[in-house]
């Protein structure tokens, strides 16, 4: 049997994959076989500010933001993506839960059907 507590790394599913990819770089190799280490993450912590932050304020709040965007460390930005990420997890979060519930409901569905035939089985015998 299935239950929530087996099913908690899936809750936190989102949060991790977008955590994830704000953190992490990766070297991209050129035509011309040299390699340059471009910081993908970096572009997509700014993509994921300007998608979920700067689109939602107003344009007074916008200029705060982006002047402290832009004056911040690498920690700062760490920072608000950490921000975001647990935003994006809370977001969707009634989809996880609906799907955890779906898959609670599936797997019980199939093993009510297997004690179903167990309990015929010990009935015949």
């Amino acid at each position: 049997m299935i239950t929530w507590w087996k099913l908690w790394p899936l809750l936190a599913l989102p949060f991790f994959l977008f955590l994830m990819a704000g953190v992490i770089t990766e070297p991209v190799v050129r035509l011309q076989t040299l390699i340059e280490i471009k910081n993908v993450s970096a572009l997509f912590r700014e993509w994921s500010v300007n998608t979920f932050v700067i689109s939602l304020l107003s344009a007074g709040e916008r200029h705060h933001v982006i002047d402290w965007y832009m004056q911040t460390s690498i920690v700062g930005e760490l920072w608000l993506h950490v921000l975001i990420s647990i935003n994006i997890a809370a977001v969707s979060m009634p989809f996880m839960v609906g799907l955890g519930y779906m898959i609670i409901k599936i797997k019980t569905y199939f093993h009510v059907g297997k004690l179903d035939d167990l309990r015929q089985q010990v009935k015949q015998h």
